[in-house]
């Protein structure tokens, strides 16, 4: 994906702007799974009112709680704007670089946990350093 995006990026026939990737990127990933995904998780059998997954719960739930509204905001302020600096460093340096960057975001959490778990939280939350 990476290289493609830096393709059509840089290609001199094609040269889409890095927004309009962005923006299209998004939208064929909301078609997909609204036109794919949702239903086959209707379709499927599962714990959630005897599917695998039910959307109308889900909405209601988003609907009537306001800490999942917050949450669900910044979820999707965080998602939106990793996405759109991702699809920036690669048309601003390469997909090599998004690639190494990419790969970043693991340690990045696991340095987080490790933090919350010995200086901010007295070893209550986050993670323990072990073997595994």
């Amino acid at each position: 994906q990476f290289v493609f995006e830096e393709k059509v990026m840089v290609n001199d026939e094609i040269k889409v702007p890095p927004l309009l990737l962005f923006g299209m990127e998004g939208v064929w990933g909301t078609i997909l799974c609204l036109t794919v995904l949702y239903p086959v998780g209707c379709i499927l059998p599962g714990n959630d009112n005897g599917m695998l997954e039910d959307p109308w719960n889900a909405w209601v739930l988003l609907k009537s709680t306001r800490s999942i509204q917050v949450f669900m905001g910044i979820y999707l302020l965080a998602v939106f704007l990793y996405n759109l600096f991702a699809v920036l460093v690669t048309f601003l340096l390469s997909s090599i670089w998004h690639s190494i960057l990419d790969n970043f975001r693991p340690m990045t959490v696991w340095m987080t946990d490790l933090c919350i778990y010995y200086v901010i939280t007295s070893q209550s939350f986050g993670e323990p350093w072990n073997k595994y």
